[in-house]
């Protein structure tokens, strides 16, 4: 997990890597080893592994340059560094469960590839599964 476009090299961090924060922020094994449980909990494909952050929609323009910078990406969005700089800061375990509703390409400010409905959905029966893991 790590930050898109925050360029900080100049101060001799990380690319992506926010000033007095961790390059990365990981969940614990034992957190990811019930993700990957999901698979068999659910009935939509389960992915575990890299989100970036970054502060803007990840149109076509934006996309490509983080794919270059982090290509063991799985996916981008503008919310899941918060969650994870707040639960590193209180030493709390986290995860982020995401149901991707729309692809990074052209037009991607304008189509989505999944409705908000139906993602809405996913999400929440994956929330319930990994609950039920606790």
């Amino acid at each position: 997990m790590g930050a898109g476009r925050a360029d900080a090299t100049a101060f001799g961090y990380a690319l992506g890597q926010i000033p007095r924060m961790p390059v990365d922020y990981s969940s614990s094994e034992r957190a990811a080893a019930r993700c990957d449980a999901l698979a068999g909990l659910v009935n939509h494909p389960v992915r575990v592994g890299r989100i970036v952050s970054s502060d803007s929609f990840c149109t076509e323009q934006v996309a490509e340059p983080m794919r270059q910078r982090f290509p063991d990406a799985m996916g981008a969005d503008m919310e899941t560094c918060a969650i994870a700089q707040v639960a590193w800061n209180c030493g709390v375990d986290w995860i982020s469960l995401r149901a991707v509703s729309d692809l990074c390409g052209p037009g991607a400010d304008q189509a989505f590839h999944m409705d908000g409905e139906r993602a809405a959905a996913h999400s929440a029966e994956a929330v319930r599964a990994y609950l039920a893991l606790l």
